[in-house]
């Protein structure tokens, strides 16, 4: 992306140094909560929104008729390596636990 683009299909954060506009790619790492099992799943996107909306309808391979689905944590980053390394960080330790712990400003409050 240029400056002053912007592609309306994702996510970007407007960053401006010197009257000069920049946009710059969003990347959100995020853990969903089934409502019936209460089992998490692990995800990265860059549009959390639309996301969320493939989940609850069932248009995800792994998350398919096993929601409902509830959003109870995500992290943003500018950095999409960082983010896909955040992830496997996450998928690995796999101890809600110690994520909630360590992790406890980015859990949304339901």
């Amino acid at each position: 992306m240029g400056v002053g683009c912007s592609n309306h299909l994702t996510s970007t954060k407007e960053v401006v140094t010197d009257n000069l506009f920049f946009f710059k790619m969003i990347f959100h790492v995020y853990i969903l909560e089934s409502e019936s099992s209460g089992r998490w799943y692990y995800g990265f996107t860059e549009d959390i929104d639309q996301r969320l909306r493939d989940h609850q309808s069932n248009r995800s391979k792994y998350t398919r008729f096993k929601g409902p689905w509830k959003l109870i944590f995500k992290r943003a980053f500018l950095d999409k390596t960082e983010a896909l390394r955040f992830e496997k960080y996450l998928k690995t330790t796999r101890n809600k636990d110690y994520i909630m712990e360590k992790f406890k400003d980015h859990f949304i409050l339901h």
